[in-house]
């Protein structure tokens, strides 16, 4: 059982299921059409890579200038240590699957190119550009400058990044796929402000887990700011308060049925419990299956909710 868990969140799949669950949920929310079988491939593919590549930089970057950190109690490091080799090939099928969903999105889209204007590559560019710099000494060694570093800003980078994958791109692929579709809607906006600050949120919980690392490395987080009872009293749960009304604002202006407000009542009420267990000390698991796995309730509480 352990070999499997270790595989299943160290080897970020559950990131790559939760993107498709939640493009799913958004899809839905958002009444557009299924982007398609290639670009679900190729997010799955692409979040997995993503985090994977970053991961193991950073790994190589502690091997290089910290080596006692790898040791026998940092289980993800040992993870990378003991797979390398797995890992690389993976990586490459990954590569390769994903090539293969991008030229099969970008040859369906072949005659719509006059649908592309500024608007579109503005937001197209924007949010891929954000991740690279995000990682930007891992991605471009010879960069110094990383949004990672920016320890207040940190969780609010994380969460565009994963609103804009999650909501902006399956409107964008609508607008070109079908004529008479905006390429923005309201529905879109509320979608995309509720994802940024639901995905933000959970970055803020996730960075207590970095604690030490965060503060070693001078990077100002909340927790590493303000300390643990501050950052859940004062930051999370506010934040958590200010979701819930957000959520109950956006289902009054996009006039859904009742159960969205009771779904998103639930899923409040979910992070506000998860926030208070955060007052004990929690292993690596906890973070990867309980704290990411609210991305998952949320995503599958919506599709059940407002599946027709």
């Amino acid at each position: 059982m352990k070999r499997f868990t270790d595989l299943f969140f160290f080897s970020n799949v559950f990131y790559g299921i939760c993107m498709v669950a939640m493009t799913d949920d958004s899809v839905i929310f958002q009444q557009i059409n299924l982007p398609g079988i290639f670009y679900f491939t190729f997010i799955f593919c692409a979040s997995i890579l993503y985090y994977t590549f970053a991961y193991a930089g950073i790994f190589k970057l502690h091997r290089q200038r910290k080596p006692a950190i790898i040791n026998d109690k940092n289980r993800r490091f040992n993870w990378y240590r003991k797979h390398a080799i797995t890992i690389f090939y993976a990586q490459i099928a990954l590569v390769f699957a994903a090539a293969v969903s991008l030229y099969m999105l970008l040859y369906r889209t072949s005659g719509q190119y006059h649908k592309i204007n500024g608007e579109f590559l503005l937001i197209a560019l924007v949010f891929p550009a954000v991740s690279i710099f995000y990682y930007g000494h891992i991605y471009f060694p010879g960069l110094h400058f990383t949004l990672r570093n920016k320890g207040l800003l940190k969780p609010f980078v994380i969460g565009f990044v994963w609103a804009g994958a999650i909501v902006c791109y399956p409107a964008l692929f609508n607008y070109i796929f079908y004529d008479h579709t905006p390429m923005v809607s309201l529905r879109t906006m509320y979608c995309f402000l509720d994802y940024w600050l639901f995905v933000s949120i959970l970055c803020i919980m996730f960075d207590i887990k970095d604690y030490a690392d965060d503060a070693n490395r001078d990077v100002k987080t909340f927790v590493v700011k303000w300390g643990l009872k501050n950052t859940i009293y004062k930051i999370l749960l506010p934040v958590c308060l200010l979701y819930a009304a957000f959520s109950f604002v956006k289902n009054i202006a996009a006039g859904v049925p009742a159960t969205n407000f009771v779904a998103d009542s639930f899923i409040a009420a979910c992070l506000y419990l998860v926030v208070m267990g955060l007052t004990k000390r929690k292993p690596i698991l906890f973070y990867l299956l309980v704290i990411d796995g609210l991305m998952l309730l949320k995503a599958l509480t919506g599709i059940v909710i407002n599946w027709n």
